[in-house]
Parts: C-alpha cells; structure tokens; sequence
C-alpha cells in the first residue's frame, strides 16, 4: 500500500477535482504491469488524497506504481494540468517519503 497527495502547483489554478473523475483518470493511467488492485480517492479542497493497493512484492515497489500511476496520469490529464504528486510508502504503520 502508498498514499499520494495531488495539490496544484507552482501557478496552477486550484480548482475542485471530482473523485468519481479522477479515479477514472488514475484507472486509465494504470497498466496490467502495475498489478494495481484498487485505489482510494479522497478530494479535500484544495488536495486529493490517494491510497494505492497494489499486488507487488515490496512496498518499495508499491511506491513506485503509485509514482508512475500519478506520473502518467498528471501527463495524459488535461484537467491534472498543473498539478503535483507527493507518494510515500507505508513502513510498519509510519510513513516514509518514497
């Protein structure tokens, strides 16, 4: 399991992000690859809180799906333009900046 944070950055203009929609989008951006089991998604104003469940081996691993998921979404995502992704990973219930 990760946790990312989206915020907008730099002169990106804030704007409420639909959970409904930007689960599609992380959906969309997913591969088989990145055995993604199934995201949570949470809006609160002016950021979006993401939980990823992957079926990899290491959370290592689960931190760099959910990098490359935010990544390629941010990329593809004309409605994420502007936007920033934070991921860390879940170490024995603390988290640790991946």
């Amino acid at each position: 399991m990760s946790v990312a944070t989206l915020r907008p950055g730099g002169r990106a203009a804030w704007r409420n992000l639909d959970p409904v929609a930007l689960h599609a989008w992380l959906r969309n951006a997913s591969t088989d690859l990145d055995a993604l089991e199934h995201i949570t998604v949470r809006c609160h104003g002016d950021r979006a809180d993401l939980v990823f469940f992957c079926a990899v081996d290491s959370l290592d691993t689960a931190c760099a799906v959910a990098e490359e998921v935010c990544r390629r979404a941010l990329e593809t995502t004309g409605q994420l333009a502007g936007w920033e992704a934070c991921v860390a990973v879940l170490h024995d219930g603390g988290e640790s900046a991946g």
